[in-house]
């Protein structure tokens, strides 16, 4: 399957490049002189155009219309910001999967989201069951040439249970801020060490990776990559499917929610050829 994509692209380069040196050769015949073409392919571009279509084609698979022409689009259930002057606050509704965040959804955290009342809504994106919720509630703030967003992201995420390795449903309710400014964002030069220590006073202070340029001309910025790593900062180990869990035996790793082992019971043979010292566990303890 490689080596025919590969030959597949090689031959689409070909006609790309024999297409614009015939170009050349008839405007040389028409003006006498030589000239070059005016608009050179670039491999990179012609390359990532014709790759999916190609490898689409050999899979027997179907194409986007907007794969080639409109891949800066946001994919549908993005958070984008749109410039709106008399806002002061949104709301935003989308899913896990459709975040890119599918690996922490699951039927559990699903289930867990609706019994918290959080649910898709009804406008623009439909109500999947199937799916994890997140909704996000945003402030805006507007400061000269600045907009500051102050928001609540709300959702459920699925992780390993710490004592019995089974899904276990993990709410989440995190705070964020982002800074969009319309001037180009620069490092400083010298790092404040109070910074990373969280010694900054100031209430209205944003780190530097929640600073984004969002030049004037623009209308719509998409801040969901932010959000997704507000969602990792999330997962913990110390998730756990139900306070009364049981856990694993040490033993033999049987779930002791499901069923026992026998691995507690005490062999009377072993105890008697251990003599003495056979109680003498129970009285350390007792010290």
């Amino acid at each position: 399957m490689k080596s025919l994509v590969d030959d597949q692209i090689k031959k689409t380069t070909e006609t790309h490049l024999q297409r614009e040196i015939a170009e050349m050769a008839q405007s040389e015949n028409e003006l006498g002189t030589p000239s070059l073409p005016s608009r050179f392919p670039l491999f990179n571009n012609l390359i990532s155009t014709n790759r999916t279509a190609i490898i689409a084609s050999v899979a027997g698979l179907e194409t986007s219309p907007y794969d080639a022409d409109d891949s800066g689009s946001p994919w549908e259930g993005a958070i984008v910001y749109r410039r709106d002057a008399s806002a002061s606050h949104v709301e935003y509704s989308t899913t896990l999967e459709r975040l890119g965040l599918g690996r922490l959804s699951s039927r559990v955290s699903a289930s867990r989201a609706s019994s918290m009342g959080l649910r898709m809504s009804r406008r623009g994106v439909r109500d999947d069951s199937l799916e994890t919720p997140v909704l996000v509630s945003v402030d805006i703030t507007r400061r000269k040439r600045k907009l500051k967003l102050d928001g609540i992201l709300r959702t459920v995420i699925t992780l390993g249970c710490n004592r019995c390795a089974e899904p276990a449903a993990q709410p989440v309710f995190t705070n964020f801020s982002l800074l969009l400014t319309e001037e180009p964002i620069e490092e400083p030069e010298e790092i404040d060490m109070g910074t990373i220590f969280g010694e900054v006073q100031d209430e209205d202070f944003v780190d530097l990776d929640d600073q984004l340029y969002f030049p004037p001309e623009e209308k719509e910025i998409d801040i969901s990559k932010h959000l997704r790593d507000m969602v990792h900062l999330e997962i913990t180990i110390s998730a756990i499917c139900d306070a009364s869990c049981k856990g694993l035996c040490l033993t033999c790793g049987v779930n002791l929610n499901r069923g026992s082992c026998d691995c507690d019971r005490v062999d009377e043979v072993s105890l008697r050829d251990r003599g003495p010292l056979k109680d003498i566990a129970k009285k350390m303890h007792r010290i």
